[in-house]
């Protein structure tokens, strides 16, 4: 349980804009080495945003965690989604990714070792070839 850890790092992993206005994801490291990701959107300033998760909510402390959802991974692991309450009363959803101790991935042999191309060689997915279409036309 991620109850009572303290929020020792946070790091920006991406930025992007959307209509309703900008979005981040946030990597916030826990103090016994956890790391929940939270996205955050509708943002008017990314960089106002990252600054309140350094001053204001780094060092925090979870007070609450309440479990949404537990997803198994293809790894063994799994991704729990948490809906999280911090010490002052900030709330969010975050992302916490649990990975097995060990991770079995076959034997190699096994994985595929050629790409197969079906269609005109050179031809990009999506686009015409112009020339054998203007002299078929």
């Amino acid at each position: 349980m991620i109850e009572g850890e303290r929020l020792e790092d946070v790091e920006e992993n991406s930025r992007w804009e959307a209509e309703l206005g900008a979005g981040v994801e946030v990597s916030l490291t826990l103090e016994r080495g956890g790391e929940l990701f939270v996205i955050q959107t509708a943002l008017e300033d990314v960089d106002e945003e990252m600054t309140r998760w350094e001053e204001q909510r780094l060092g925090e402390t979870i007070e609450e965690a309440d479990e949404i959802v537990d997803i198994p991974l293809e790894t063994g692991g799994r991704q729990i989604t948490y809906d999280i309450t911090l010490s002052d009363g900030f709330t969010f959803e975050g992302d916490l990714l649990e990975d097995p101790d060990r991770v079995d991935y076959g034997d190699e042999e096994d994985t595929e070792t050629e790409w197969a191309f079906e269609g005109t060689p050179g031809v990009e997915m999506g686009e015409q070839d112009t020339e054998s279409t203007e002299r078929d036309g």
